[in-house]
């Protein structure tokens, strides 16, 4: 958007006021960084988080965004190679705590607010990280003892010495009381000293380390604890390189995690964001508008955001609309009667949209999403006007001439002010011309009758008026759409106290000056008042049959899901008659390995023709599938444990963009893989077939089929269809990935597998092989 229009539309401040409501410095980044799109599908996909997030905050109060953190720097630090100090791995710690909980939190509602949800998706869990340095401090924020068996004997050896040197000094004092100023043990620098009197320092040999400010005390190191300071020094200073070496290994486990944490920071800014935007929202009493691509807004109810915000201001709402049937409308007035901050309340309520935001609006709003704004308001609440302001206006006008069109809304305020009346009017009358025929969306503010009555001579130009109560003098502050104000001028000065003699002159002046048309300008627009009431009743009609429409909406989109809900349970009532048949079909197998008369196997052969094909005969291992790496292609991303698409092939050093929820990632391809067990190459080699005796499957499965990530059931259908090809293929053995977890998914598959009429027995894995994390299936 045009930075100069941004600055005169006060959006600065929206953006200040959005940043104010972040909870840490990261989302407060993000508030700062918004953008405004000009899609229409990302703005109503950036309005649909911040419905989401706002319905959430109705529903449970808040968003368990405590205890997150802003880790940039800390990360910047490990990258660089710097060690991290224990309050950095700390906050490090509990942030990654913090994210798993809000992640945890967002997935258990995923049903009711599946965009949020989305936008925790991308959190990496990264528990051992998490748990290694929590671990080794303790409630302090100290590096506690067991942090290595090094620093337990080095902190025990210090103990120990530290007793020895209070011991030794506490003989003295017994001994020496006398020449002491007081009988303590006392501290300077790193060593225990007792303070001993000047004229005595001969009684206690030692080192003197200190003196007090009036000389009379001494601070007496005694050669009896020489040595054993100096023991406890070397323990201590051994303590210290031992705790720079912790600290280093634990930055390393935070250096071998830097993505990782990295993309978890993005996340957690990017719901900071929406959880901003939904507290704004709140603030405000924002809605989200309709949207359209025609750049038709007609507003209800619409608040200037910065007055919305005011405890102590009455802010009155004004209804405006700009777009088909008309395309210009011109507002007029007296001054100081709100036209500018309408006009300004109109652009704020547009980029408010366009960035995500719910503008202060009622209901029914609508809002058409335009690729540019383009503004002219200035301070002209005065007649202080010369030739250099309007120089300034012009020459701005001119560059907003240069690149509006149909997708651009202009906001002009007091169009050809600042310069000879007739020769204003003239310009103001060739600037909407021009705009009305690009179709670009023109709202100006005039006091020019001549551009009040193109409303008729023109088809799709409009007006309206700020409304001016004459009885107390005061603008109302109300927008009166199809109403051509007036200045009130005349009638202002004559409340004010102007004699009536001037009143009269003034008046016959008025009249002399007056023409017909204005005349029945007049009557027209005394109509066109009526007409406006009918309208916005009618509007409000409109509004309520949209609702019920919605309505309607949502519960023709219940009807679907209860239709696939018994598509489901008809399906699945189908798989168990097919499970049943290859029941049958394994009990036939097993027969026919049993027989040993030619009549018998001649029997059971002829049973199992009636289900399935002859088995195909055994040939050497096949050759893994492989997958061809395209744009588009969703694979895994392990370090991550999530599902991504690929965004971008790879570069020269094999780095690509994969998008995983709604952040785009780099990483490298070699740690992508697939979940079908395939492998991933650049160009797919096309599969073999052999011909002859030995047949195999057109297309093999993999040795390995990975069910991690879904649903109990969803997971059985993926099993089941994995072992039938491997039983066709005669594996002689298969392994399911289901993940250690909770262990619902694994239990689930193992009771299942024991009824499973092609499984022979199965195991948990070996360690080398994923351990319980996996399932070694023996084929029949």
């Amino acid at each position: 958007m045009d930075k100069k229009t941004l600055q005169v539309l006060e959006w600065p401040q929206v953006v200040s006021l959005l940043s104010d409501q972040a909870t840490n410095a990261m989302g407060r980044d993000r508030c700062l960084a918004v953008e405004i799109s000009t899609r229409l599908d990302e703005v109503s996909a950036a309005l649909r988080y911040t419905t989401e997030c706002k319905d959430l905050l109705r529903v449970t109060g808040s968003l368990p965004l405590g205890g997150i953190l802003d880790l940039r720097a800390a990360l910047k630090r490990a990258s660089q190679g710097i060690t991290l100090q224990s309050e950095e791995l700390l906050a490090i710690a509990n942030t990654v705590k913090a994210g798993k909980r809000l992640k945890e939190y967002l997935a258990e509602r995923a049903e009711d607010f599946p965009a949020l949800a989305e936008l925790a998706e991308p959190i990496a869990g990264l528990g051992e990280l998490a748990h290694a340095i929590a671990i080794s401090f303790d409630a302090s924020g100290e590096l506690s003892d067991s942090a290595s068996p090094e620093l337990a004997r080095l902190r025990h050896k210090i103990r120990d010495a530290q007793a020895k040197v209070r011991q030794t000094l506490q003989r003295i004092i017994g001994g020496q009381g006398s020449a002491l100023q007081e009988g303590i043990v006392t501290m300077r620098g790193d060593r225990y000293v007792l303070p001993v009197r000047a004229d005595a320092k001969g009684s206690i040999p030692g080192i003197v380390h200190d003196q007090s400010s009036t000389g009379v005390t001494l601070y007496v190191e005694p050669m009896a604890v020489v040595e054993l300071n100096n023991a406890l020094r070397q323990a201590q200073l051994a303590e210290r390189d031992e705790i720079e070496r912790i600290l280093a290994a634990l930055t390393e486990k935070v250096r071998a995690q830097l993505d990782p944490l990295l993309w978890n920071c993005e996340a957690y800014a990017e719901i900071d964001f929406t959880h901003a935007k939904a507290r704004l929202s709140q603030i405000l009493e924002g809605t989200a508008p309709r949207l359209n691509r025609d750049g038709d807004t007609r507003l209800f109810k619409a608040r200037h955001p910065m007055l919305a915000v005011r405890p102590d201001t009455k802010v009155v709402p004004i209804d405006i609309a700009v777009g088909q049937p008309y395309t210009v409308l011109l507002i007029t007035g007296p001054n100081t009667g709100g036209k500018t901050v309408a006009l300004k309340t109109l652009g704020l309520v547009t980029l408010m949209t366009q960035a995500g935001l719910h503008p202060p609006v009622d209901q029914g709003s609508q809002v058409g999403v335009v690729e540019e704004i383009f503004a002219d308001i200035g301070d002209e609440q005065s007649l202080s006007q010369n030739l250099s302001t309007f120089s300034g206006h012009m020459t701005n006008i001119i560059r907003i001439l240069a690149e509006a069109d149909r997708r651009t809304l202009v906001l002009l305020d007091e169009l050809g002010a600042g310069t000879d009346p007739a020769e204003g009017a003239a310009l103001g009358r060739a600037i909407v011309e021009t705009l009305l025929e690009r179709g670009s969306r023109l709202v100006a503010t005039t006091h020019y009758g001549e551009l009040k009555m193109m409303r008729y001579q023109h088809a799709g130009i409009q007006n309206a008026a700020v409304e001016f109560d004459l009885e107390t003098l005061s603008p109302t502050y109300r927008l009166l759409m199809g109403v051509s104000g007036q200045s009130n001028a005349v009638a202002i000065a004559q409340r004010l106290g102007l004699t009536q003699p001037l009143i009269d002159r003034a008046r016959e002046l008025l009249e002399s000056r007056a023409t017909e048309t204005a005349e029945v300008m007049a009557q027209v627009e005394q109509d066109r008042h009526s007409a406006a009431e009918i309208l916005h009743r009618a509007e409000k009609a409109r509004a309520r049959a949209d609702a019920m429409k919605d309505e309607y909406e949502t519960k023709l989109a219940k009807w679907h899901d209860e239709r696939r809900e018994l598509e489901a349970k008809a399906k699945e009532k189908v798989e168990q008659q097919v499970r049943s048949a290859k029941g049958e079909i394994a009990a036939i197998i097993r027969e026919l390995q049993g027989v040993k008369t030619a009549p018998a196997a001649q029997h059971a052969n002829e049973r199992l023709t009636k289900f399935t094909k002859p088995k195909k005969e055994r040939n050497a291992e096949p050759p893994p599938r492989q997958e061809e790496l395209a744009v588009g292609k969703t694979v895994f991303l392990p370090k991550l444990g999530q599902p991504g698409k690929v965004m971008s092939l790879p570069d020269r050093d094999g780095n690509l963009g994969v998008q995983v929820g709604i952040l785009t990632v780099t990483v490298n391809r070699r740690d992508l893989t697939l979940k079908s067990g395939a492998q991933l190459v650049d160009k797919a080699q096309p599969q073999l077939r052999r011909t002859g005796t030995i047949v195999m499957p057109s297309v093999l499965p993999g040795l390995s089929c990975d069910l991690r990530g879904l649903m109990v059931h969803e997971a059985l259908g993926e099993a089941d269809q994995y072992l039938d090809q491997a039983y066709g293929a005669q594996f002689k053995t298969a392994m399911l990935i289901h993940g250690a977890g909770t262990g619902a998914l694994r239990n689930a598959l193992r009771e299942w597998l024991k009824v499973n009429p092609v499984v022979a027995s199965f195991r948990p894995g070996e360690a080398v092989e994923g351990g319980d994390g996996v399932t070694v299936v023996t084929l029949a």
